[in-house]
């Protein structure tokens, strides 16, 4: 039986997944592979892959995050040998008392201008 916290992340992964499919957007989890991990979620914003790391905890740790959404969306990229360009990470967290949809998106602004990965890693 999953833990509390493990059932309440898998809960909040699947919401995410069912709020961008109702947007018209292709999304899908990713299985967990532990230290290969690739993200959790996987959806098509045009032809750029974003790559999210999603988080329901109580405590928030953005730097955290950033790392391991970068460090997974890298992986993602290589695993499907996409060029960079392709590829986007970005970190959702759960807002806590708030619908899915307040949730807080959270990229750096070299990704979200479009300088991808290889300017994160700069």
């Amino acid at each position: 039986m999953p833990s509390k916290s493990k059932a309440k992340g898998t809960r909040f992964e699947t919401d995410v997944v069912n709020y961008l499919r109702a947007r018209g957007f292709t999304a899908q989890r990713l299985p967990p592979a532990g230290n290969q991990d690739m993200g959790d979620i996987v959806f098509l914003d045009g032809p750029c892959h974003v790559v999210v790391e999603a988080k329901a905890e109580r405590r928030i740790d953005l730097p955290r995050y950033l790392r391991q959404a970068e460090a997974e969306a890298q992986r993602y990229l290589l695993a499907l040998q996409l060029p960079e360009e392709q590829v986007r990470s970005l970190v959702i967290v759960k807002r806590r008392m708030a619908s899915i949809g307040q949730s807080y998106c959270v990229t750096t602004l070299d990704a979200y201008v479009g300088d991808g990965l290889d300017a994160v890693r700069s």
